[in-house]
């Protein structure tokens, strides 16, 4: 992940991230403190709820599903909490292969992210 705008130019009103995303890769989470947007800049992405914005409390997700790295534009307001998250965590996305759920968690927890437990057998 690569900010292009942080929340400290902007009166911690918006962050802007550009993020790489692997080929099969997803994130199932729900913010409880900001808002979120995606604007798909290059590859093959789906979400799970359409292609507008997410408010704040509800369960979204983001997958490659693409044969290519892709990136996408990610706007999250206000700025704060998720700088936050991606400070603790890295800017590697996903943090390790495999991530290293204990950190990713306890971080989401402090910035108000929620993360469904993964499936079992799933990753």
């Amino acid at each position: 992940m690569a900010f292009k705008v942080r929340g400290a130019d902007t009166d911690q009103a918006i962050a802007v991230l550009e993020d790489t995303v692997q080929p099969g890769y997803g994130a199932p989470h729900f913010h409880l403190h900001e808002n979120e947007t995606f604007y798909v800049v290059a590859g093959e992405f789906t979400f799970t709820m359409g292609e507008r914005t997410v408010p704040k409390g509800q369960l979204h997700t983001f997958q490659n599903v693409g044969t290519t790295p892709g990136r996408l534009l990610a706007v999250v307001w206000p700025a704060v909490a998720f700088e936050g998250f991606v400070a603790e965590v890295g800017t590697s996305w996903p943090p390790s292969v495999p991530p290293d759920l204990e950190k990713l968690l306890a971080a989401a927890e402090k910035y108000g992210i929620a993360v469904p437990p993964p499936e079992p057998g799933g990753a």
